[in-house]
């Protein structure tokens, strides 16, 4: 009897299916990473807004109706949006002279709400 060198088509299947579970599972670890990083990035987003609207505020004694105001002087030029959608938060002052910035967490169901009264 003679043996001829070669993987068996099982083999090369078994192989396939190892490759294919190996990368399924880095593809979901790499989707999970790019969610939290794009969360944290709203939050500091977020936090980066309320420093610009209070140094507005500071100096004109009120908030600006509208985020393009804080574009120039308080955000160094920069337009703060979202990192998925490139939309940006939504901000709305109130009549009671605060405001309400309001924005979603990709690993939360409901919007987040910042309010000053």
């Amino acid at each position: 009897m003679t043996y001829k060198k070669g993987f068996t088509l099982i083999e090369i299947l078994v192989v396939i299916a190892i490759i294919g579970v190996l990368s399924a599972v880095g593809l979901a670890s790499y989707r999970s990473a790019n969610e939290k990083a794009r969360d944290s990035r709203r939050q500091a987003d977020v936090q980066q807004l309320r420093s610009a609207l209070e140094m507005y505020k500071t100096d004109k004694d009120v908030y600006p109706d509208d985020l393009n105001a804080l574009t120039t002087d308080y955000l160094s030029g920069q337009s703060i949006t979202d990192p998925k959608t490139k939309e940006p938060y939504a901000y709305v002052p109130n009549a009671s002279g605060g405001y309400t910035i309001t924005y979603k967490l990709e690993s939360e169901e409901e919007p987040r709400e910042i309010k000053n009264p």
